[in-house]
């Protein structure tokens, strides 16, 4: 029998991986794009480096989606 640790994991798991969790989680990026000028974000997906800048929602989402791994950085500018 699973504990309840395993189910949580299981639950995050499958959340991470669905292609709605990808959507939110890309508009969250442009809101920060876009509050934060002076920022510029960049992703790490399965070891390319691109830059989170000028994408719209749905190129940000292709690019997110099915990643096994992505970090993100600032530039360490204070906004505009």
């Amino acid at each position: 029998m699973n504990s309840a640790s395993d189910a949580v994991k299981e639950i995050v798991i499958e959340i991470v991986n669905s292609t709605p969790f990808w959507t939110a989680f890309s508009a969250c990026f442009i809101a920060y794009l876009n509050r934060n000028k002076g920022k510029k974000l960049t992703a790490e997906k399965d070891g390319v480096k691109f830059s989170l800048e000028n994408m719209n929602h749905h190129e940000m989402t292709e690019a997110l989606e099915d990643a096994k791994k992505i970090m993100v950085s600032d530039n360490g500018k204070k906004p505009t």
